[in-house]
Formats: C-alpha cells, structure tokens, sequence
C-alpha cells in the first residue's frame, strides 16, 4: 500500500473516532435505541392483549423507521469524516488516497443502502468545492 492510501485509511478512521466523540452524536444513537426499545415493548404488550395482528404491524413500522434513521445517520456521519480527512490532509492528497483505494479495491460498487462506496466519496470529496481557509482568506476550489 502507498503512504497516500495508509493516509487516507488512517485519517478517515480517526475522523470517525472523533465525529462519535462529539456530543452530538450520543443523543441520535439513544433515541434510536429508545425506539427499538419502544418498538419491542409495544410488540410484547400488543402479545399480552391478543391482538398480534394489529401489533406486528406497528412494530415492523417503528423498526422500519429505526433502520432507515440509523441509516442516514451513518452515512452523515461517513461524509462529516471525509470533510474532515480532507482538512487535514488536503484535497488532492485525499482524492490521490481514495482513488488509490479504488483501484486496489476488488470489490463491487455497493448500493447506496449501505456504507458509501469509494466511487461515491470519491464523488463527493473530488468533485465538488471544497472550503481551504488560510489565516486571512477563505478559498473555495
């Protein structure tokens, strides 16, 4: 592996280790496994009544909900640790490291249902704007 890819791996780790640290990431996990939670308590008291019939379908709906909220919520916090790999490592730095990655990489495209793909971060890294602030200007490039 190249010192551009181990850069990329080691930054985007250690970014989602800080974005997880951040304060405001704790009260999303929690309400998502309230919810659960709460789902399986409805199920259970829904059991207990003998309407099945009519829990198992409120239930399936609230982990529904769980599920796709938990899944915006990875990915948010998936981009939030590129846009901080690429302050810290730089752009083209960054772009050199994923497009290494994805050359190495002998995997699929996956489907947006799941972690981001390299292809789509390489998207959203290398082809958009990204903000570089020195200490008197703002560039966007």
């Amino acid at each position: 592996m190249g010192q551009a890819e181990l850069d990329v791996l080691l930054a985007t780790g250690l970014a989602r280790c800080v974005a997880t640290r951040k304060p405001a990431y704790r009260p999303g996990q929690l309400l998502l496994a309230g919810l659960l939670l709460i789902a399986c308590v409805v199920f259970i008291l829904f059991w207990i009544h003998h309407l099945p019939l009519v829990g198992f379908p409120v239930t399936l709906l609230l982990c529904a909900c769980v599920t796709w909220l938990w899944h915006i919520q990875a990915r948010s916090l998936a981009f939030y640790a590129d846009r901080l790999m690429v302050q810290w490592l730089g752009r083209s730095r960054a772009c050199s490291g994923l497009h290494a990655l994805a050359d190495r990489s002998r995997t699929p495209e996956r489907k947006r249902w799941s972690e981001p793909s390299l292809e789509e971060r390489i998207e959203r890294v290398c082809g958009s704007g990204v903000e570089s602030k020195s200490n008197q200007l703002t560039l966007v490039g």
